[in-house]
């Protein structure tokens, strides 16, 4: 697995498409394909799905959630999805807060 590559679609960091990558303990994941999953799991939610194999962003070996975005060789649950739009957002809010400074009494 390259941290710098996303193991889905293959961009890398330097890819215009590209902004942020998240990197798990097996695959990393662009935001392009983290939203394009999300989009997923939202149009399945409430239907019923089918078992999957291994997740391989976070290694559980029975599903978390209803739902995998597959790539080849690749499985993501539905549960490291939302994660990974949890992450993306905080990434993008720390860098929009501004910075703090220390103010000495």
């Amino acid at each position: 697995m390259s941290a710098d590559r996303c193991s889905f679609c293959s961009r890398t960091r330097d890819d215009a498409a590209v902004t942020e990558l998240v990197v798990g303990p097996y695959v990393t994941i662009c935001d392009a394909c983290i939203e394009a999953a999300n989009r997923m799991v939202d149009e399945v939610a409430g239907k019923p799905m089918q078992l999957f194999e291994e997740c391989t962003f976070c290694g559980h070996p029975e599903a978390r959630g209803q739902f995998t975005a597959e790539g080849t060789d690749i499985r993501v649950c539905d549960t490291c999805i939302c994660l990974c739009v949890e992450i993306l957002a905080e990434q993008r809010a720390a860098r929009t807060l501004p910075q703090a400074r220390i103010v000495k009494r």
